[in-house]
């Protein structure tokens, strides 16, 4: 568990299957082809699979406002799915999450992410930008209403030094 700062304080957590029914419900929220709770309940059974909930105020029993779900094969990781409730938007909580899965899966051997945007998400690009993303691909018309997705990658701290040191 990690405490995130800013204007919220967030208890950011590890979540496995019994947490896929909030998972479900908060990222329907936010994306139209959401995972049903069986998807992330199946998803957090499997092996390589982390799920994260971010919670405000620090307080363990508040509801989850934000949940993340990473999949790690060998040194790659992809960030599968990340929502947060319209309420709490833009008040650190999808920071606070790829802070805590990032840094987990750092430290678990992962030197390389990916994940995938909706072309039209400003909010989510520049977040992903600002922790280092760069789009290294395109789907044209990937989304059912024909919407493009971009491919986005960034290496992991530890990567990076590497490749400088070399």
């Amino acid at each position: 568990m990690t405490e995130g700062t800013g204007p919220v304080a967030w208890r950011v957590e590890r979540a496995g299957p019994e947490a896929a029914v909030a998972m479900a419900r908060i990222a329907a929220t936010g994306i139209p082809q959401a995972w049903s709770a069986r998807a992330f309940a199946n998803e957090l059974s499997g092996s390589g699979s982390e799920g994260w909930l971010a919670r405000p105020g620090g307080a363990a029993d508040a509801p989850p406002v934000g949940q993340l779900l990473l999949h790690r094969v060998l040194d790659e990781a992809e960030i599968r799915s990340l929502a947060v409730l319209p309420a709490a938007r833009r008040g650190g909580a999808a920071s606070a999450l790829l802070g805590a899965a990032l840094a987990h899966a750092t430290a678990a051997g992962v030197r390389v992410f990916h994940l995938e945007v909706r072309a039209g998400n400003a909010a989510a690009r520049a977040l992903y930008q600002d922790l280092g993303f760069a789009v290294v691909g395109r789907r044209p018309r990937y989304y059912p209403d024909g919407e493009a997705a971009l491919l986005l990658s960034r290496e992991s701290e530890a990567a990076a030094v590497a490749g400088r040191a070399r």
